[in-house]
């Protein structure tokens, strides 16, 4: 694992494994680069065999690089399979003991191999540690229209607890798909940049 300076942010990407990877993932390239520069860190790096490994064994290594990096991470940003691991890891609630910041794109809400998310103990674990939290949906969602991927108790228990806290906040790039693409990505860009510099200012 290859840890630079002093990180405070953890970049957890999808099912590709790579969060600075080519085309389309152009807008976690784009990501990473604003919230480097407007927190002055390097990201918090996950092994470079990450996305080689089997899904059922990359929970363990993300919990294990929270665990274990020399330098917390104070803030963490997940899209699409990483926000659902990001989730999974909150199960536990020593895992957000230093973090003050959470941003969940596009989430997925269930893994293979290591099941749903468990979002009521998350959500306590979030509660507990006075977290802030952002939530960007696309509007076509994971895997689009497709039903199996709706996770609809799952959503609306996440959706429930967005509403109730106050330093919680949620919002949908209208007119945009999953991988956030083109013009779209821009609008989740600004919001998701100011969002975390509000919240690094305060």
């Amino acid at each position: 694992m290859s840890v630079v300076s002093y990180p405070r942010l953890l970049l957890i990407p999808g099912s590709s494994g790579v969060w600075n990877g080519r085309p389309p993932s152009s807008f976690r390239i784009d990501l990473q680069a604003h919230l480097e520069t407007l927190l002055q860190t390097h990201s918090l790096r996950l092994p470079s065999s990450y996305s080689a490994l089997a899904c059922s064994a990359r929970q363990a290594n993300v919990e294990h690089v929270i665990a274990t990096a020399r330098h917390a991470a104070q803030i963490w940003v997940g899209h699409s399979e990483g926000a659902a691991r990001l989730l999974h890891a909150l199960q536990k609630p020593r895992a957000a003991s230093r973090l003050k910041a959470l941003v969940l794109i596009s989430p997925a809400y269930a893994i293979t191999s290591v099941g749903a998310v468990d979002v009521d103990a998350a959500v306590a674990t979030l509660e507990k540690h006075n977290v802030r939290v952002l939530l960007v949906d696309t509007e076509h969602g994971f895997a689009g229209s497709n039903a199996k991927y709706k996770w609809p108790s799952t959503r609306g228990k996440l959706a429930k607890a967005m509403r109730l806290n106050p330093n919680w906040h949620s919002t949908v790039v209208e007119q945009s798909y999953h991988s956030l693409r083109h013009g779209q990505a821009q609008a989740a860009l600004y919001t998701i940049v100011h969002w975390i510099q509000t919240c690094n200012s305060s």
